[in-house]
């Protein structure tokens, strides 16, 4: 679906699900997260309009705020984990 991309730019909210993702791996600090735990938590905020099987949206937001180094990844037993260390 074509859409205007003034239109587009009204409703873009990437920094607000970064911030949620921060949150979120904020209040399990300690612990790691997989993506499917971390894309549960974001469906349970209807504003930022997170899906199920928005994976690779998810998973393109989550590299940039590794690249930003404000979480931390880990591939444990073949799976990834999200991280903030105490």
């Amino acid at each position: 679906m074509i859409k205007a991309l003034n239109e587009i730019k009204k409703y873009e909210n990437s920094s607000e699900i970064k911030c949620k993702i921060c949150q979120i791996l904020e209040d399990y600090k300690g612990e790691a997260l997989m993506l499917d735990e971390i894309e549960f938590f974001l469906m349970k905020e209807s504003n930022l309009g997170i899906y199920l099987g928005g994976k690779l949206f998810l998973y393109t937001i989550i590299t940039d705020l590794i690249n930003q180094k404000k979480i931390k990844s880990i591939i444990s037993k073949g799976k990834q984990y999200f991280f903030i260390e105490k």
